[in-house]
């Protein structure tokens, strides 16, 4: 059981609990009970409902946690969830055809954020800037050359740790609710995965209603340029408006991103391997340290937290290698050795590394 003064929720990368909830909801509709799920992954919670509505505080025992007044829940507990049930239904298509049941509802605010708008350039803005608000298991970035447009889904939890179903379940997910959007107007020219075809081409092909391709360099939605000055049908300035105002009291936004993304993307490049200060930081972006300060106050998250992220994601480069023992890693990360290590990593985690690794090692032969 998790302290109550866990950050665990905070460290790793999550999904808002609204979604694993349509999930098991659908995975119930075809058969799979919640008590089965639990018996899978007791970790989400002692009880086959997900945890509380909204208002509640969720009880001893549930992996559900707070941030920012919403309910997150971890990543690999996703990930495992959608690999066993695929299994356990003899369904490879179960994130495709989830998915594509999506609504603007299905996104929570970031998806009335994009209705709302006024063309689809402004409606893929909000979700770029505002996506962190519903998920931080992957983010979406749009990619422009010449002769296409790709709005192209990168993962912040590991890519070769991801069940193929969860990453076509974001992907089919965001491309139907743009074509409801635009009351179908428009359409992708193509799709691409990262992963090996699991299912049936023709399945894909008639939910996409375009040409899909496998073991490519994105996984991705690509549409004609000009489609971005396509006007959406239910624009409505003074929802947008308020909408916009509501999540920028979320994330205190900095040269157009929210300041996290901003702080999160230094320290994943230039903080590889080593330690950086906030000031270092804040020299980087420009900024006074008070400023940084009270940006992220507003964010609701502070410096410290950022830091143990990415050194969390930088460490998860290396558990999946059983060859690579734990003082490597401490030292490959920056720490002084490997106690020190190993106790931020208990802060981050509430497990050891040896302990995560292990609990890993049965969800990772699921994806294999």
């Amino acid at each position: 059981m998790m302290n109550a003064a866990s950050i665990s929720h905070l460290i790793e990368p999550g999904i808002n609990a609204g979604y694993v909830r349509s999930l098991l909801d659908y995975l119930k509709e075809l058969g799979l009970s919640p008590e089965q799920v639990w018996r899978w992954i007791p970790e989400l919670g002692p009880k086959p409902d997900l945890g509380p509505r909204a208002g509640q505080r969720a009880g001893p025992g549930s992996e559900l946690r707070y941030d920012n007044g919403q309910e997150w829940v971890k990543a690999r507990f996703l990930n495992e969830l959608y690999s066993r049930a695929s299994e356990w239904l003899d369904d490879p298509h179960i994130g495709l055809r989830f998915g594509h049941r999506a609504s603007a509802a299905s996104f929570r605010m970031v998806g009335f954020l994009a209705a709302s708008a006024p063309d689809l350039l402004s409606a893929l803005k909000s979700v770029l800037h505002y996506q962190s608000l519903y998920s931080r298991v992957g983010k979406m970035v749009l990619r422009q050359q010449e002769n296409y447009l790709s709005l192209c889904w990168d993962a912040i939890w590991p890519r070769q740790w991801m069940a193929y179903p969860a990453v076509e379940a974001s992907i089919a997910g965001w491309h139907h609710l743009g074509l409801n959007m635009l009351g179908h107007r428009i359409k992708a020219s193509r799709i691409t995965f990262r992963h090996k075809n699991r299912g049936q081409l023709a399945v894909y092909e008639s939910v996409f209603d375009c040409p899909v391709f496998f073991e490519c360099e994105h996984d991705a939605i690509y549409l004609n340029p000009e489609d971005l000055e396509c006007p959406m049908p239910q624009y409505d300035p003074t929802v947008h408006e308020a909408l916009l105002e509501k999540s920028d009291r979320l994330l205190a936004i900095h040269d157009g991103e929210p300041i996290v993304d901003r702080v999160e993307q230094v320290l994943a490049v230039q903080g590889r391997g080593c330690l950086m200060s906030i000031e270092e930081v804040a020299d980087t972006l420009s900024l006074q340290v008070g400023e940084l300060r009270r940006m992220l106050k507003r964010s609701q998250l502070g410096y410290r937290t950022l830091c143990d992220r990415a050194k969390f994601r930088e460490t998860l480069d290396f558990l999946d290698a059983q060859s690579v023992d734990f003082t490597d890693i401490a030292l490959q990360l920056g720490f002084s050795e490997q106690s020190v290590f190993t106790r931020a990593f208990r802060r981050w985690t509430d497990m050891s590394p040896s302990a995560y690794r292990n609990k890993l090692g049965p969800v990772l032969s699921i994806l294999g």
